[in-house]
């Protein structure tokens, strides 16, 4: 015996002990998986009866370990087990055992199995054509299965005994995006913009159409197509005039003034004369 630092005897092993504690003088207590006075030899726990495995025992420094054969695991009580069981094998959802072995399960028609054979992936059925919705409403996939949603401008009503998609008045709930200068129509899933009079664009955006064009377009009633035939009708009747001015008017005979037979006298003959000398004139100024 001695005595520690804390002035309390206890027990010594002169030779100590090596996988152990001294309980008193010269006597060891080992620790499990080894033996000996001095605790130094390891215990082969695999030659021990019965043995600790049920299938291959493997004797190891101070303890053992346990193996199974092959289509087994090893349990926490160092059993073995059918590895080819639905207790064997970790699937996602469900399992049941076939002739085959184990085989996991999806809980819905809308999943089928991953490569693993444990874990369930969803099936797009929109994507695949599998779904079918009415012609009024579009397909929505959810894992494991889909459902039938209203299109885009329509929504869901109970009308006439049953559930339809109606069309959404988006310019009677002022929910369009028309602008403050046009006028909104509604139509089926959809509006229409028109920009008011005196306003241009596209229904969205709408400026006001200045007064200049204002006027041109008043001035203008007919179309670009028929303003251009004019242009041209009138182009090609000037034409014509210029060729008319043009031409260089051969003179013409004046004809030989009728002589009057009968006797005259000096102051008739002076009159007549001057009257047709004055018509000639009158005649050649109207060819001219």
């Amino acid at each position: 015996w001695r005595r520690n630092s804390k002035e309390v005897c206890e027990a010594t092993c002169e030779r100590g002990c090596k996988f152990g504690e001294c309980v008193g003088p010269n006597k060891c207590r080992c620790f499990p998986g080894y033996t000996g006075k001095t605790c130094s030899q390891d215990v082969n726990e695999c030659g021990v009866k019965p043995r600790p495995c049920q299938h291959r025992c493997v004797n190891t420094h101070g303890s053992y370990k346990c193996f199974c054969l092959s289509g087994h695991v090893l349990m926490p009580d160092a059993t073995c087990a059918n590895s080819r069981t639905c207790a064997m094998v970790s699937c996602q959802y469900a399992c049941e055992d076939t002739e085959e072995g184990p085989r996991c399960l999806c809980p819905s028609p809308g999943l089928r199995l991953a490569p693993n054979g444990r874990v369930c992936t969803d099936i797009d059925e929109c994507a695949s054509g599998k779904a079918v919705c009415p012609y009024n409403r579009r397909c929505v996939n959810t894992f494991g299965s889909y459902y039938c949603k209203c299109h885009v401008g329509f929504e869901l009503k109970y009308t006439r005994g049953r559930y339809d998609c109606v069309d959404i008045n988006e310019c009677a709930m002022n929910t369009h995006t028309c602008s403050l200068y046009a006028n909104c129509l509604n139509t089926q899933g959809s509006f229409k913009c028109k920009c008011k009079q005196g306003y241009k664009g596209n229904g969205l955006q709408c400026s006001v159409i200045p007064e200049n064009s204002v006027k041109e377009v008043l001035r203008a009633p007919s179309t670009i197509k028929d303003r251009i035939k004019k242009l041209r009708a009138h182009k090609n009747s000037m034409k014509k005039k210029v060729k008319i001015k043009n031409v260089i008017t051969e003179p013409s005979g004046t004809p030989a003034p009728k002589v009057n037979l009968r006797p005259l006298n000096s102051e008739e003959t002076v009159s007549r004369a001057r009257n047709s000398n004055g018509g000639k004139k009158q005649k050649e100024g109207r060819k001219k």
